[in-house]
């Protein structure tokens, strides 16, 4: 059995940005793979890829000199690798589902600019290998949710509806819903979508979902009033983007929900009840 040895996490710390990983594994008993895993463990930081391989990026790399419980003892190689602590096996979907949940506390408390996979995987304690396993980019995360976030949104608009009565109430309780959600929840998916490119793909997944919804709409106005369809579908996009965009407002605190009811409700309850009469 090969020699364990008894580090101070600073004293490993200085090895790693002393020699490779192919070099410094094998005097510890380890696999560089092994390696750096541990590292990845205990919040080590590692020199980039290429740092001993090319002069411009050892040059333009420092090594960091914060380091967290620099006197914390890390037991490497030898009888280490059977006493290591036990750690519970997650399938594909619960480290998904952990992963989202993670990185909305982190956009919640402290915003969008500081979800990453690295962060998600040190709070999660696993490795950044394990999180690029279910999302292999921050992107692919961000975009999942937001998907979700639109998803919980859609979801309890559509509860409000079915509150409605008449054809009238259920138009004006949807309207409503959409702007008391976006004062209440809407923030987080706000600011994800300022990302242009996590936009984009969120808009092309829903779009079907969008369209849909749309000609629903537009079928409604076609049965209830004398008009074509290019006229059908200019109303129903201009009263949803009015809506939309005074969400928006809402969620900015450019104007407050109340200013924004007062603004949007007697828009909607006038065409809804246009259509009616019609």
């Amino acid at each position: 059995m090969a020699e364990s040895h008894n580090l101070k996490k600073s004293e490993l710390f200085d090895l790693i940005w002393q020699k490779p990983m192919s070099v410094l594994a094998p005097e510890l008993g380890m696999s560089a793979n092994g390696l750096a895993k541990v590292c990845d463990r205990l919040n080590i930081p590692r020199p980039p890829k290429g740092y001993w391989r090319s002069e411009a990026v050892s040059r333009d790399v420092s090594k960091p000199e914060a380091l967290s419980d620099p006197d914390e003892i890390v037991q490497i190689g030898g009888a280490c690798r059977h006493e290591r602590k036990r750690r519970v096996r997650y399938s594909p979907e619960e480290r998904r589902r952990m992963m989202l949940d993670v990185a909305r506390q982190i956009a919640l408390s402290e915003g969008v600019h500081e979800v990453s996979l690295r962060r998600i995987a040190l709070q999660l304690e696993m490795s950044e290998a394990q999180a690029h396993n279910v999302f292999s980019t921050r992107e692919d995360l961000l975009v999942e949710l937001a998907v979700e976030e639109v998803e919980a949104y859609e979801a309890a608009r559509l509860v409000a509806v079915e509150r409605g009565g008449s054809r009238v109430a259920k138009v004006v309780m949807s309207s409503l819903s959409r702007l008391r959600l976006a004062s209440e929840q809407g923030a987080i998916f706000q600011s994800l979508m300022r990302n242009s490119k996590v936009r984009q793909r969120v808009n092309e997944r829903r779009k079907p979902v969008r369209q849909a919804a749309s000609e629903k709409h537009v079928s409604a106005l076609l049965r209830e009033k004398q008009v074509d369809q290019a006229e059908a579908l200019a109303s129903v996009s201009m009263l949803t983007a009015l809506v939309i965009r005074a969400g928006d407002l809402v969620t900015s605190s450019t104007i407050t929900l109340a200013e924004a009811e007062r603004l949007c409700i007697p828009v909607v309850i006038a065409a809804a009840l246009d259509r009616e009469s019609a």
